[in-house]
């Protein structure tokens, strides 16, 4: 018999199928702000001059992969969590890789530090958020219930 836990949301404690699920399923609402992001880097990409045209294509790819993840988590099938969390990686090795670009053609240290910021705030908040639905992903892989889907 378990216990209902006290407080709900992004930080509820994951003790059985339902709070498992729940927590997948709010793992969608980072990759929404993820996709949003992506979107961003990728409209800021195309207004500067001396972009090239593989990022850009690269970060608008990730845009809408992000967003057809999030739809899926929400619905609830949490077997694409691993794929969530391969393309946060994809995508956060193209964001190193820009802000590396960034950074460099800039000479003043707290003008690299407020590009590194802005560029890595919201991924690391997201990442944040998200690695709850990892974790409920995982519990509901080590009991084997990963293959049925509740409504």
């Amino acid at each position: 018999m378990t216990t209902t836990p006290s407080f709900s949301g992004y930080w509820a404690p994951i003790i059985d199928e339902q709070s498992a699920r729940n927590a997948v399923k709010m793992a969608g609402l980072p990759l929404l702000v993820l996709a949003l992001n992506a979107a961003v880097f990728a409209i800021a990409l195309t207004l500067h001059a001396n972009a090239s045209v593989w990022p850009i294509a690269a970060f608008g790819v990730l845009t809408f992969v992000f967003l057809a993840m999030a739809f899926q988590l929400r619905s609830g099938r949490a077997a694409i969590s691993p794929l969530a969390a391969a393309a946060y990686a994809a995508f956060l090795a193209l964001l190193m890789w820009s802000t590396t670009r960034d950074v460099g053609a800039e000479s003043e240290l707290p003008i690299q530090f407020s590009i590194v910021l802005r560029n890595l705030f919201v991924p690391i908040l997201t990442a944040v958020f998200a690695w709850r639905g990892v974790l409920g992903w995982r519990w509901l892989l080590v009991h084997r219930l990963l293959s049925t889907r509740s409504t």
